[in-house]
């Protein structure tokens, strides 16, 4: 085989780890950054933490993300040791 279809595809993703990377940064430095008020709702911090603890405690455990995150986490660990 020649060509691309010649690259061992976990060198591939490497490849393409770094192509993205360069792409994410070059769009990153050239744009100007948008107005904190504007990415409130979607960047992570404490008050939204807080505020998010707030809205979970009154839900039932199969309605809070947090408790079925950590189960997922849970179930695959639980499915991967069997394979190490």
């Amino acid at each position: 085989m020649a060509g691309p279809a010649a690259v061992q595809f976990l060198y591939a993703t490497g490849i393409m780890l770094l192509i993205s990377l360069a792409v994410f940064i070059a769009i990153s430095l050239r744009t100007e950054a948008p107005d904190p008020e504007d990415i409130q709702d979607v960047v992570f911090d404490k008050g939204n933490w807080r505020k998010e603890s707030e809205e979970l405690k009154g839900k039932a455990w199969y309605a809070n993300y947090r408790v079925l995150a950590l189960g997922l986490a849970i179930l695959t660990v639980g499915v991967v040791i069997p394979f190490i």
